[in-house]
């Protein structure tokens, strides 16, 4: 409606009755761009004035920062401006100080147990997560100052900071190390079945054996790491990608096997509570004890 004012003037007219008429065009252009920024202005301020929060005056600016280009609007919400930059950098070293105190001591890390995730592929989880915060953060910055906001003295400095911060955040670094030292152990599934172990605990009879399946439980956290790095979008190297799938493959005959191993080993502490039970089980006994002597061979 303001370019009304100025469409049918002819800007070509350089008479001075033509320069009069454009002028008076113009002021009348401006002076309905004033009083439209006035009443945004206005409408800005009493938003902002009623915002609960943080949250809210920052969804409010970023309805409203397209308009921050004009000066009038801009200089009437620096306060707000203000506050809120500083909300942000208060924001961002809260951020940093999460960061810096590691993963394993993280609220997260509890989580990530419970969840059953493996350690290395659940730190790289946490680290993403840190820098989505961050670039919401930043795009908090963006709705507060508007487009170009890195230009200005109050944006540079906090550009400075969060791409400082973000290069921290180098996950790849952490996947290149696992794959690294993946590599370089023997984390496969061979040899024997059963393994026998000699307890650091002494009886009268001397050390105590145990019978163990050979199986290692970082073979089950590889298998985890492997599925987990795959969904995270990382090119998991195939020596790996097949020790994991080896692992998957016998998992469950391990796992079945640990189980029939802790109840052998229960079972045997009650018969030698009750000796009079010994030799009515004897042959069954015998039997267990041939298959386990198979898989000691095997």
């Amino acid at each position: 409606m303001a370019y009304e004012n100025v469409k049918e003037v002819d800007c070509l007219e350089m008479s001075p009755e033509g320069e009069e008429s454009w002028e008076a065009a113009v002021a009348r252009y401006e002076e309905r761009i004033d009083r439209v920024e006035s009443r945004i202005t206005a409408h800005l301020r009493d938003q902002l004035g009623t915002a609960k929060n943080a949250n809210e005056m920052f969804r409010i600016f970023s309805r409203f920062n397209a308009l921050f280009v004009r000066p009038h609007i801009r200089g009437a919400i620096r306060e707000y401006q203000t506050q809120l930059i500083q909300h942000v950098k208060d924001d961002i070293d809260r951020l940093h100080e999460q960061f810096k105190v590691g993963y394993h001591a993280s609220h997260s890390y509890r989580e990530c147990q419970d969840k059953d995730t493996p350690p290395v592929s659940g730190s790289v989880i946490w680290i993403r997560q840190i820098n989505r915060q961050l670039t919401t953060y930043m795009k908090h910055v963006e709705d507060v100052l508007g487009k170009g906001w890195e230009n200005y003295i109050e944006g540079q400095k906090l550009k400075a900071d969060g791409d400082s911060f973000r290069l921290k955040l180098n996950t790849q670094e952490i996947f290149d190390d696992w794959s690294k030292n993946v590599q370089a152990r023997n984390l496969g599934v061979s040899g024997r079945i059963f393994l026998i172990e000699q307890s650091r605990a002494r009886t009268a009879r001397g050390n105590v054996l145990k019978l163990k399946v050979n199986f290692h439980p970082e073979v089950i956290t590889l298998s985890k790491e492997v599925r987990n790095f795959k969904n995270l979008g990382f090119r998991v190297p195939l020596g790996i990608v097949n020790k994991a799938h080896q692992a998957n493959q016998l998992y469950p005959y391990a796992i079945s096997l640990i189980e029939s191993t802790k109840t052998y080993e229960k079972t045997l502490e009650k018969m030698e509570s009750k000796e009079n039970i010994a030799s009515l089980v004897a042959g069954v006994r015998k039997e267990v004890q041939t298959l386990i002597a198979e898989g000691r061979l095997f």
